[in-house]
């Protein structure tokens, strides 16, 4: 964000003021995690339970002392958070059915 211009950053902030596909989010199906910064100001993690909450079988996985650019100022947790979800079995299983690979009473 250093590098990046205040006009720039105003029409980040902008768009992201009116994105809000929360109507949308039960049609999800597809493996999520909703990784949040426990310390996160700009989009807090009851925002994060909230959206975890709207997505069918979505888990939420909270980083503490991590803010908004968790990605970066905890990588490792970030990484096993998404570890974890990619490599379970109900998210293999998930992945099939969606690919057509695999029938939805099977698992």
């Amino acid at each position: 964000m250093i590098e990046t211009g205040p006009a720039v950053l105003l029409r980040d902030f902008l768009a992201c003021s009116v994105f809000d596909v929360r109507a949308r989010l039960g049609d999800l199906r597809v493996p999520t995690v909703v990784v949040c910064g426990a310390e996160d100001r700009m989009t807090p993690p009851a925002l994060g339970e909230e959206l975890a909450r709207s997505i069918p079988d979505a888990r939420r996985v909270v980083i503490e002392g991590a803010g908004h650019m968790l990605m970066l100022e905890k990588p490792d947790e970030v990484e096993v958070a998404l570890r974890e979800m990619l490599f379970s079995r109900a998210a293999a299983s998930t992945l099939r059915q969606a690919q057509g690979l695999e029938k939805a009473d099977q698992g």
